[in-house]
């Protein structure tokens, strides 16, 4: 589940709180800088479904993300 709150200076931020599958520990992830409500919505739902389907690395970086570097370099 996200929240979306808008900062003073007109933009928005969703903060994204899950459960870390490795640590079992709540993490929250969070981003700022959108122009719309709807913008950060949209990113939201990619971030958590990358959190619920992928999976992140120690990194932050999804395992995607990572295959997709490793493919571009060969």
């Amino acid at each position: 589940m996200a929240s979306f709150r808008q900062h003073e200076n007109g933009t928005w931020e969703y903060r994204i709180r899950y459960k870390d599958k490795r640590t079992e520990k709540y993490k929250e992830k969070s981003k700022k800088g959108f122009k719309t409500k709807k913008e950060a919505r949209i990113a939201a739902e990619k971030t958590a479904n990358d959190l619920a389907y992928v999976g992140f690395d120690s990194t932050n970086e999804t395992v995607g993300g990572v295959l997709s570097r490793l493919v571009r370099s060969i």
